[in-house]
């Protein structure tokens, strides 16, 4: 059931994360 809800997060976590990541970029290329 742990391992179940972690993998869960992991998945909803990852599309934030990559969008976040993106936004960093852009940012740092932005004001670089």
């Amino acid at each position: 059931m742990s391992e179940l809800h972690q993998n869960i997060e992991k998945t909803q976590l990852q599309p934030w994360l990559t969008h976040a990541i993106k936004t960093y970029v852009i940012f740092n290329y932005i004001f670089s």
